[in-house]
């Protein structure tokens, strides 16, 4: 179970107010973490998200 101090810190906030949850994924390209945008939801069935990597911008979706 995460701690208080470890959840609170766990959002990214991007640039627009766009709220990032980081993912234990890496990137396809750079091997960094992927980091899933969590305030907005794809409204296709299944519903998808947003990732994104903060280090070579790659972006992608997916339903998890």
């Amino acid at each position: 179970m995460k701690t208080w101090e470890e959840y609170i810190t766990e959002d990214i906030y991007g640039e627009h107010g766009e709220v990032y949850t980081k993912v234990d994924v890496a990137c396809p390209y750079c091997g960094e973490p992927l980091y899933k945008r969590t305030d907005t939801i794809l409204a296709i069935y299944p519903p998808q998200y947003q990732y994104k990597c903060k280090e070579c911008g790659w972006s992608g979706y997916a339903r998890k």
